[in-house]
């Protein structure tokens, strides 16, 4: 799902200052999730604390090597600060170990939309914005995926002989979506 971004040096970062904010957003929500300072994840990546302070403000995009040490002490997968300053997500991290406003428990409920807006919005920034950018997304790959099976749903089924299943206006005539006519 998630593509990998070649690293194409400093003038694609220095053209990308939309792209280094929502990283630092990321990067700081992440490193509050984790329950550390700059200075401890700076010390955890084994870097500068300059160079986290520079990625969290969005000032300076860091090197290919420190990005992969920042990215580790952070617990992503190698890429992911180039992801998500391409729109994407991280493609790893933990997951909750609990569902204490019972978001998880609800899912596939019509109580979820308003259970996660409301956890949404218990949030602190910047984690309010980052988590509500996520959930945008999937809400709307859900709307798709929904239109893209619906679509699926219409086309018509083959029979075994390699003919459609159609009657001559286009109902299905056997399987799950056959048409039943009266006589």
């Amino acid at each position: 799902m998630f593509q990998n971004v070649p690293d194409t040096g400093i003038m694609w970062a220095m053209s990308r200052h939309g792209d280094r904010q929502r990283v630092a957003r990321y990067v700081v929500a992440r490193r509050r999730a984790l329950d550390i300072t700059q200075e401890q994840l700076a010390e955890r990546a084994r870097v500068d604390p300059k160079t986290v302070g520079s990625l969290e403000s969005a000032t300076r995009w860091p090197q290919k090597a420190s990005r992969e040490k920042i990215e580790q002490a952070l617990d992503w997968d190698e890429g992911d600060l180039a992801r998500i300053a391409e729109g994407g997500f991280p493609v790893s991290g933990p997951l909750p170990d609990d569902d204490p406003e019972g978001v998880i428990a609800a899912a596939g409920t019509s109580d979820f939309d308003t259970k996660a807006r409301a956890v949404i919005a218990s949030l602190p920034e910047p984690q309010r914005s980052v988590v509500e950018e996520i959930y945008l997304s999937l809400l709307d790959a859900k709307r798709q995926n929904e239109r893209l099976f619906s679509t699926l749903l219409a086309i018509p089924q083959r029979s075994e002989d390699g003919t459609d299943d159609t009657d001559d206006d286009g109902g299905a005539t056997t399987g799950p979506h056959a048409v039943q006519r009266g006589s």
